[in-house]
This record gives C-alpha cells, sequence and structure tokens, in this order.
C-alpha cells in the first residue's frame, strides 16, 4: 500500500454478466473484489457516505486507520468495481427493481440493530446504543458524553465504547459487566488495553434500573455470582439478593449485543426467508437464499462477528455466484484439506528438538497517557530490528 504503484488485480475477462452488492462491508468488499477477478461488472449499495461497514463504521480509527482502509476501498474500485454511497435498501431501491436490472445479487445487510438492556426505565433513562455512538464518532459528528460514562457490555463493542468515549474527552469511563473475567468475550488483549488507559471493568455487576436526572441518569446495579453454566458454556449470572446500589452518570452506554434489522425487505413482494434469529437463511456452503440469484453473506448471516469471518464469507459467495452466472451447479468452494497433528501438548516434544525456544516479542505501542488523546493507531508496528 506504501508503494507508488500499488497492486491492482486484473480483472478477468468480461462475462457480460452483472452482480448488483447491498453492503460495502467486508463480506461485500470481498465479494466484489473476487466477483471482477471473474469477470462479471459490479455495483455496490451502500447506506453510508463511504465503503467500509463496520471496518468504519464499528471499528476506531485507532485499531484500523482510515487512511490504509481507502486505500484497499480504492483498490478495488481501480478494478472497475463501481459504488453507489447514501443508497438505502428499502427506502431508495428495492431488491425487486435490483432483480430486474442484474443477473445475481448479493445482500449484506449487517447486523447493526443493537440490542435492549431490558432494565425498568431504558427508555426514559435515554441509554445510547454503543454501535450508533462508534458510528456518529466515525462520521465526525460532535458529541458530549459529560464526565461519567457507563458502559454496559462485555464484548468488543463495550471495549470499543469506552475507549473512544475517553478520546473524546470523557474523565471516567466505566464497564458493567454481569460475568466474571473469564467469561467476558472481548478480546483480552484488547480488554487489558483498555484497562492500561484508564478504563474501570467492573466485573459481576447488572444494571436492573434507570432513572433520568437533571445531572444525567442514576443507575441502580446489583451484584451477581456465577452458578452452573447455561446453553453459551459459561457460568449462569445470578442476582444476590439485597445487593443493590446505586450510581450517577452522565450517559449510560449499551453495548450488550446486536441483531439484524430485515425490516429493508419486509415489503418485498419476493420471499427471502429468515431463521428464527431473524438473519437471513442460506445455505451453509453455497450462501444461497431461498431466493433463486439471491445470495447472502456477513453479519446479517452469522449474526455480529469478526471481520475475517465476514470477508471470508464473501469470497465463499462469489465463488457460488459465478457459479450460477456460468450455468454450472452451485456448489461453493470445496473445502481444503487440513492435516493436524493436534494440541501442542499432543505432539511428540522430539518434533522441537531442532527448534530454538524464544520468548514472544509483544507489539510496540504508544503509550496509554498519550494515545487516549488521539485516534492515532495503537500498535506502532514491529521493526527490522525486532
Amino acid at each position: 500500500l506504501e508503494s507508488p504503484k500499488p497492486y491492482v488485480a486484473t480483472p478477468g475477462k468480461p462475462s457480460g454478466k452483472k452482480v448488483a452488492i447491498v453492503g460495502a462491508g467486508p463480506a461485500g468488499l470481498s465479494a466484489a473484489f473476487y466477483l471482477r477477478k471473474d469477470g462479471h461488472d459490479v455495483d455496490v449499495f451502500d447506506s453510508h457516505p463511504e465503503a467500509g461497514g463496520m471496518l468504519r463504521y464499528g471499528i476506531p480509527a485507532y485499531r484500523l486507520p482510515r487512511e490504509i482502509l481507502a486505500k484497499e476501498v480504492g483498490l478495488i474500485e481501480k478494478m472497475g468495481v463501481n459504488f453507489k454511497y447514501n443508497k438505502r435498501l428499502g427506502k431508495d431501491f428495492t431488491v425487486e427493481k435490483l432483480k430486474k436490472e442484474y443477473d445475481a445479487i448479493f445482500l449484506e445487510i449487517g447486523a447493526q440493530l443493537a440490542s435492549d438492556m431490558r432494565v425498568e426505565g431504558e427508555k426514559e433513562g435515554g441509554a445510547i446504543s454503543g454501535i450508533a455512538f462508534l458510528e456518529d464518532v466515525s462520521l465526525g459528528k460532535k458529541i458530549d458524553l459529560g464526565n461519567d460514562v457507563y458502559v454496559v457490555g462485555g464484548g468488543n463493542t463495550a471495549i470499543d465504547a469506552a475507549r473512544t468515549a475517553l478520546r473524546i474527552g470523557a474523565k471516567n469511563v466505566k464497564i458493567l459487566y454481569r460475568r466474571s473475567r473469564e467469561e467476558m468475550p472481548a478480546n483480552e488483549l484488547e480488554v487489558e488495553a483498555a484497562e492500561a488507559e484508564g478504563v474501570d471493568i467492573k466485573f459481576l455487576t447488572l444494571p436492573v434500573k434507570m432513572e433520568k436526572t437533571k445531572d444525567g441518569v442514576t443507575l441502580t446495579c446489583i451484584k451477581m455470582q456465577l452458578g452452573e453454566p447455561d446453553t453459551s458454556g459459561r457460568r449462569k449470572p445470578i442476582p444476590i439478593e439485597g445487593s443493590e446500589y446505586k450510581v450517577k452518570a452522565s450517559v449510560i452506554i449499551s453495548a450488550i449485543g446486536q441483531g439484524v434489522d430485515a425490516t429493508c425487505i419486509d415489503d418485498e413482494p419476493i420471499d427471502i426467508k429468515l431463521t428464527k434469529w431473524n438473519s437471513l437463511d442460506v445455505n451453509e456452503n453455497t450462501f444461497e437464499t431461498s431466493e433463486l440469484g439471491i445470495f447472502a453473506g456477513g453479519d446479517c448471516v452469522s449474526g455480529a462477528d469478526i471481520a475475517v469471518t465476514a470477508m471470508a464469507s464473501g469470497k465463499k459467495a462469489a465463488a457460488s455466484i459465478d457459479q450460477y452466472l456460468k450455468g454450472e451447479k452451485i456448489t461453493g468452494i470445496s473445502k481444503a484439506y487440513l492435516h493436524s497433528m493436534g494440541e501442542k501438548e499432543e505432539v511428540p516434544k522430539e518434533i522441537f528438538n531442532d527448534v530454538e525456544a524464544k520468548n514472544k516479542i509483544n507489539m510496540p505501542e504508544l503509550p496509554a497517557k498519550d494515545r487516549v488523546k488521539t485516534f492515532e493507531e495503537v500498535e506502532i508496528g514491529f521493526t527490522a530490528k525486532l
């Protein structure tokens, strides 16, 4: 990317086929790349003013610099992919209309519907969504959170929201999580980075009531203890009777989960089936939906997941779309053969006799006291000496 002439993949021989991609997130960008390599014309529609999806509007710039993302998108654009921004499905166009104009469609509508905390007074208390907050910051909106911010949740969105709150001026940021550190789904390195920056994480704590005040919000919490594992495999948090206490906050940010908002296809005459979780129902190998010629991938299929999973789904869906457009049997990408010797402790020790053991080199980072004042990339990167 730093090269004056970075590599641009060569599009395949023109097929004469057109594909519409709804969503310029990681799955949509991946699908666009591979479909152009197959020679198909590709138009990408997105409701935002720029491409990237959650890469741009969900992952803060201190983790993924915007200039890097822009360069990556630029390389896809140079392949001949057309981007149509500020176009919202269900408002500016429909799937039915796309079916008349394109030979195939790939839906990547994401999972951007914030889950409710389901606590008393939540709506009156004015809790804001973690993903909406991160999007507003990425769009450059001015946001005054006040000094005492409480973030509810234990995933990566909660960590990102807390660290972002510090960077836009909040003095005291606390995360409330109902389980222990061991059950926390957020990446451990991100959790450690947040703590280094001054985020205070209160484990085994659950909000139960919100009350709006003239100075902000009064939040009633209850302490928890862990019981037996639940369906998620994690130990179930159980309230401790009589342990309620109150805290005062300027703002509450809710980041306890997100789902798929499929209302954008509610009024479509075509029948795109959904799962019981409201995600788009697809063939897990080919990413075909219930409607011929329409495929889907990314978070709207898997639920909120990491970017690389979405990118993989875009690549796999592109292979199926290519087969569909060529009139071939749709089988998707064959699963690669994977050979493993087992877990590390299962491998015979003599295998490593000629291997020199060395300590892991930690990624150099900006000092915590400096980086909380900026959105510059935290990880500096390895040098040749390291």
